[in-house]
């Protein structure tokens, strides 16, 4: 059979095109790098056919209010103690009329692993990249998370168990950010050469 009847026999005949930018197309040859495969074409077929999406709980019109108090109450990216349910309300997708779901937190878990494995893994490659003695001193003090999506419940346990550093959750974790750079503007006047060494003249001055 030659080259020409091999592509009219072909059943793939439909010609998907994406365009990305350099830096997707660089983090897509770095995830086919770390599969150890080379074929673009395969590896696109299995990520568009078998690829995460996060589901919406069958409502077109979520009441994403509703849907925050579920990710506060019971989401995790970390198996939970005790399993836990709740009620979300929306507009049903079919019919349009309003209507109750009830989620569980072992749904919530499946729905957020993938993401939650993406982010330790940028985490693991941080530290890959860091210095050795930047890496020590994390060792030494731990990783501190900030941030609402910190207060997922299990985040710093996953972080911990994968990275093998303490890892704990800063107080006031969703705004603490903000209250220190806010806090920060009353010594700016001696942030000559920046935060860190300020921090570190601080404690100089403390030894």
């Amino acid at each position: 059979m030659n080259g020409g009847e091999k592509v009219a026999n072909r059943k793939r005949k439909f010609v998907l095109r994406v365009p990305v930018t350099p830096e997707e197309r660089a983090l897509i040859q770095q995830k086919m790098a770390q599969l150890g495969t080379k074929n673009f074409s395969a590896y696109a077929r299995k990520m568009l056919i078998d690829g995460y999406i996060v589901p919406m709980l069958g409502t077109a019109s979520p009441d994403y209010s509703g849907l925050i108090r579920a990710l506060i109450t019971i989401g995790c990216v970390y198996p939970r103690p005790q399993e836990l349910s709740m009620l979300v309300k929306g507009r049903d997708a079919k019919t349009g009329l309003p209507n109750e779901v009830t989620i569980s937190s072992t749904e919530m878990l499946d729905a957020f692993k993938r993401p939650a494995r993406q982010i330790v893994d940028e985490v693991l490659a941080v530290l890959e990249h860091s210095s050795p003695e930047l890496v020590a001193d994390i060792a030494q003090t731990g990783i501190v998370l900030t941030g609402g999506g910190s207060l997922l419940y299990g985040f710093d346990k996953l972080i911990s168990e994968r990275t093998e550093i303490a890892c704990s959750i800063a107080d006031d974790a969703d705004s603490c950010v903000a209250n220190g750079c806010g806090r920060s503007l009353q010594w700016i006047s001696s942030m000559q050469e920046g935060t860190i060494n300020l921090a570190r003249r601080k404690l100089m001055k403390e030894q």
